[in-house]
């Protein structure tokens, strides 16, 4: 089985400017029936570092783990234009929602952050299924 063909993307942070010390919490990601999950978090132009960068995890989509279950470096001067992952076990270890958290630094950071869902047997065959709007095949 290859895979990444068989993965589902989705977005937990979309893509927005962090200006400010808010944290900002992405959307949970429901993760059930996953092997494996691999976290991304794009950062675009930076100005200030961010002071936290990390991958929650839920039970029930609304009360989320204070332990991060992946801690990226925090992005700083120099780091424009970067991207970060992380690969997170799924299959009896994890809760059944992850999340991406971040916390920017005192002026303007661009960031998206989201998940690529690497299924234990299933494979999504529709751009609804994969969680985007077009699937092209070469």
């Amino acid at each position: 089985m290859k895979y990444i063909e068989n993965a589902k993307c989705v977005t937990s942070i979309f893509p927005q400017d962090l200006n400010g010390t808010t944290p900002v919490n992405g959307t949970g990601v429901d993760v059930g029936g996953c092997a494996f999950v691999r976290a991304r978090v794009v950062v675009g132009a930076i100005t200030n570092a961010a002071t936290e960068l990390i991958v929650q995890e839920s039970d029930d989509n609304s009360t989320w783990s204070s332990t991060a279950v992946a801690t990226f470096t925090n992005p700083g001067s120099g780091s424009d234009n970067t991207e970060r992952i992380a690969f997170i076990p799924c299959q009896g270890v994890r809760k059944k929602y992850l999340r991406i958290r971040v916390t920017g630094g005192a002026s303007a950071t661009l960031i998206w952050g989201g998940f690529d869902l690497i299924p234990i047997d299933a494979s999504p065959n529709t751009a609804t299924e994969y969680g985007v709007a077009e699937v092209v095949y070469a």
